[in-house]
């Protein structure tokens, strides 16, 4: 019993919280090296850290069990490429969803229900203009805001200045201009 190690200090070691390793037993995924048949008391080797931690990074990664089983039972490198595929565009899919939803909402919704509770904080010095994930708005020519902050419809304003700002040099990936139109003005 000198390379076993409790669950607790199996745990603490491999970075598992002990309902996962217990979780995986059950599952039949990851199973203790030896367990005291009068207390019950699981044991895992130094020798299944390894392991444990490849599960909690498959797990990290959103794989489900089963999927782990079967790749345990035949491992494949290139079915950890897949994942990473998959994973990816899945990622990918959210994050445009998430920014759709964003644009959508404030270009349609100007309640203050519709706003973030950073931007219902925003106090009156804060600039009007705000780019997602960028600052291109603040490379464009006065003349420009000016043009299109006197549009009467939010929209057409952020399409103006989305439009100019990709024209500037700014990155493609400009998601979202929020104009707040209660204190639009000219710089």
């Amino acid at each position: 019993m000198d390379d076993l190690l409790s669950i607790g200090e199996f745990s603490s070691r491999c970075g598992l919280s002990i309902k996962m390793l217990r979780s995986y037993a059950k599952a039949g995924l990851f199973s203790p090296a030896a367990v005291d048949a009068a207390s019950g008391y699981r044991y895992y080797s130094t020798g299944q850290l390894h392991l444990a931690s490849v599960i909690g990074l498959l797990r990290q990664a959103g794989i489900g069990i089963d999927e782990i089983k079967e790749f345990l039972t035949y491992p494949d490198a290139d079915r950890i490429d897949r994942w990473d595929r998959e994973i990816r565009s899945t990622s990918r899919s959210r994050s445009q969803a998430l920014a759709d939803a964003r644009a959508a909402l404030a270009l349609t919704d100007s309640s203050p229900h519709s706003r973030s509770a950073d931007q219902q904080k925003r106090n009156r010095s804060d600039p009007t203009l705000g780019c997602s994930g960028s600052n291109a708005y603040k490379a464009l020519p006065p003349d420009t805001i000016k043009a299109a902050l006197a549009e009467s419809k939010p929209h057409a304003a952020a399409d103006s200045l989305i439009g100019a700002a990709v024209q500037q040099g700014a990155d493609d990936n400009v998601t979202v201009l929020v104009i707040d139109t209660d204190r639009a003005s000219a710089p």
